[in-house]
C-alpha cells in the first residue's frame, strides 16, 4: 500500500509540474497568436478530450510529460501538412509557430521553464505562509542515539545529555549544534554539557562520517515521545497525562520514542514513575502499565 501511495503522490507531483510548464508554452503561444492544436497533459491513449474553438484539449493516460502542438512546429517534415488537410483547416502564414520573430519563437520556448520557476516560488512562498512541523528534537539541544565507536561515544556522551555550547558558542537546538560542528572535521572542539543537571566540559574531535565531506561526532537528535491523545479508562488518563505532554525520562532515565513501547511492555502491573515536560516545566507523574483490550 504504501509503495502504490508513494507512486499516486508521484504521479500527482509530476502532472501539476508538466501541466504548468505546459501551460507557460500554451499561454505564450496564444498570446503570440499563434494556432495551437492540441494543449495534452499525459500521453496518449487519451482518457479525455474536448475541443473548444481551434484547440483540442485533453488528458492521457500516460502519466510522465505533456505537450503542446502548434502549427508550424513540425517534428516530422510533411507530416502536419497532411494533417491539416485531414482536418480541412486553413491556418494562415502568419499564425505559424516557424514563421514568428526569433524573439517570439524563444519566448514560447522559454515560457515554459519560466513557469515552473514561478510555480517552485508560489509553492515556498505557501510554505512559508503556513509553515511546517519540526521535529522536537532539531528543536532542543538534547542527544539522541550515540553511535557505536563514534567520537560521541569515546569521550562518553549519553543520550539524554544536552550539547548547551560548543567552543564557547551557545547551542539552543540541536541544528545549532550541528552546524557549529559541521565544518571542524580533524580540529579538535569543546562541548559544554548538561547531565542531569550538572556541567561537563568534554573536548572531541569530529570526523568525516562514511567518507563525507563534512565534520560529524556520532549523534542523533534526541526522539521526543509527545502525547497527541489519551483514551479514556487507560493508564495514562489514570495518571493525568494530557496532549501535548512530551514524556522525557521513565524511573528516571531518558527514555526515547522507538524503545518507550517495550520498556512499558516489560513492566505491565508495576508503577513507574515519568518526568513530563508540560508548558515548559517538568512535572513528574506515576503510570502502571497494564494489558489493553484491542478491537
Amino acid at each position: 500500500m504504501d509503495l502504490i501511495l508513494n507512486i499516486l503522490i508521484f504521479a500527482v507531483f509530476l502532472g501539476a509540474l508538466v501541466f504548468v510548464h505546459e501551460l507557460g508554452h500554451f499561454l505564450t503561444a496564444k498570446f503570440m497568436n499563434i494556432y495551437v492544436f492540441e494543449f495534452m497533459i499525459g500521453f496518449p491513449p487519451r482518457l479525455f478530450k474536448i475541443r473548444r474553438k481551434e484547440t483540442e484539449y485533453g488528458i492521457g493516460s500516460i502519466p510522465i510529460g505533456g505537450y503542446v502542438k502548434m502549427a508550424g512546429q513540425e517534428d516530422f517534415p510533411g507530416h502536419e501538412d497532411k494533417e491539416v488537410k485531414d482536418m480541412g483547416v486553413n491556418i494562415p502564414e502568419h499564425r505559424k509557430f516557424n514563421r514568428k520573430s526569433i524573439w517570439q519563437r524563444m519566448a514560447v520556448i522559454v515560457a515554459g521553464p519560466f513557469m515552473n520557476l514561478l510555480f517552485g516560488i508560489f509553492v515556498f512562498i505557501i510554505l512559508a505562509f503556513f509553515g511546517h512541523q519540526i521535529l522536537m528534537g532539531m528543536k532542543e539541544n538534547y542527544v539522541g542515539a550515540v553511535l557505536p565507536d563514534s567520537p560521541a561515544e569515546k569521550i562518553g556522551l549519553r543520550a539524554g545529555d544536552r550539547i548547551v555550547s560548543v567552543d564557547g558558542i551557545e547551542t539552543a537546538t540541536f541544528e545549532d549544534v550541528r552546524w557549529r560542528i559541521i565544518s571542524k572535521a580533524g580540529d579538535e572542539i569543546s562541548l559544554g554539557v548538561n547531565r542531569n543537571g550538572l556541567p561537563l566540559d568534554l573536548t572531541v574531535v569530529p570526523e568525516k562520517p562514511r567518507g563525507r565531506n563534512y565534520g560529524g561526532i556520532g549523534i542523533t537528535p534526541f526522539d521526543f515521545i509527545e502525547v497527541y491523545e489519551v483514551q479514556k479508562d487507560t493508564p495514562a488518563e489514570k495518571a493525568g497525562l494530557i496532549p501535548k505532554d512530551i514524556i522525557l525520562k521513565v524511573n528516571g532515565d531518558y527514555v526515547q520514542l522507538f524503545d518507550f513501547s517495550a520498556l512499558t511492555a516489560g513492566k505491565l502491573g508495576r508503577k513507574m514513575e515519568l518526568t513530563v515536560l508540560r508548558d515548559g516545566e517538568k512535572k513528574k507523574v506515576s503510570l502502571t502499565p497494564m494489558p489493553l483490550k484491542c478491537l
